[in-house]
């Protein structure tokens, strides 16, 4: 189901059982991650949500050549739902590349306990950062700053100085990959699982987990009802348009190199609709060159 070695039949139950103990609860709303970092390997491997793989060509192109080949290479990945954005990069890169260094950030600890786990299972080095990007050092600036869906994390107000802190975070000539959903018929206001939507995620989730049998090794009734927790919970603040985001890495001093708006493959579709689910949604890629 997976090109990439992510061995997700393993590091699925334990997400699920590392989440309530290390997930933040958010001070604004006082509810934890836990739902989603703790199901998000299972919908995975049900092909129900949305991941690095499903762009993995664009990130190849971006990562082709960003140093000569056999160089150092540093790689910042900017918010991690779990390893798969590492293990996409550590994959692209290592053909080329014998020494690649690579920090994930987050703002929460499960996901960066993931990715602890993978490297050390590839036995490959990495840091990780537990924090918010805006407010995130480096003494060395990196090559590539790599990320998924990240743009909805942040308020549009929020989004120059997003764009700002990868600027400052990029050596000269460094750049940017990024993949975001677009929804221009969205409103001002944050965007979720509408109800119709909670319940076919369930359906989905109930069903596929059948089908995949005992070696799931997880109850499909009791992953339905996670599901749901889960749909419930996701808010995002919507990307409207395109342009909007061309113009944002402008303004930050970045050199547009990719730009394109499409759907996902039509064979990783679901079926089922929703803010994480692989859809009919358009995508917005960029590749951008800090100035």
């Amino acid at each position: 189901m997976n090109p990439l070695f992510e061995p997700l039949l393993e590091s699925a139950p334990l997400a699920r059982r590392l989440a309530p103990g290390l997930c933040r609860i958010d001070p604004a709303s006082g509810e934890s991650c836990a739902p989603s970092h703790g199901l998000w390997q299972y919908l995975r491997l049900l092909g129900l949500a949305l991941s690095p793989e499903h762009h993995a060509e664009l990130f190849q192109r971006a990562l082709d050549g960003v140093v000569p080949a056999s160089a150092p290479v540093r790689v910042l990945v900017s918010g991690a739902a779990d390893y798969a954005m590492l293990a996409l990069v550590l994959a692209a890169l290592g053909r080329r590349h014998a020494q690649v260094s690579a920090t994930v950030l987050d703002i929460c600890e499960t996901p960066l306990a993931l990715n602890r786990w993978y490297a050390e299972r590839i036995a490959r080095p990495i840091e990780t950062h537990c924090g918010d990007i805006l407010g995130y050092s480096s003494r060395e600036p990196f090559d590539v700053v790599c990320t998924h869906a990240f743009f909805a994390m942040f308020a549009p107000a929020q989004r120059p100085a997003l764009l700002a802190k990868w600027h400052e975070l990029l050596r000269p000539g460094g750049i940017a990959v990024t993949v975001n959903r677009v929804r221009p018929q969205a409103g001002a206001a944050q965007v979720g699982f509408g109800e119709d939507e909670v319940r076919a995620l369930c359906d989905a989730v109930r069903a596929r987990a059948r089908a995949f049998g005992p070696a799931l090794g997880a109850d499909p009734d009791a992953l339905a009802r996670d599901a749901g927790t889960y749909a419930r919970r996701q808010r995002f603040h919507p990307l409207r348009s395109a342009e909007e985001i061309r113009g944002l890495f402008e303004q930050a001093g970045f050199l547009i190199e990719h730009f394109s708006l499409a759907p996902i493959a039509q064979d990783a579709q679901t079926g089922v609709s929703g803010p994480t689910v692989p859809g009919t949604s358009d995508y917005l890629r960029v590749i951008a060159r800090r100035r």
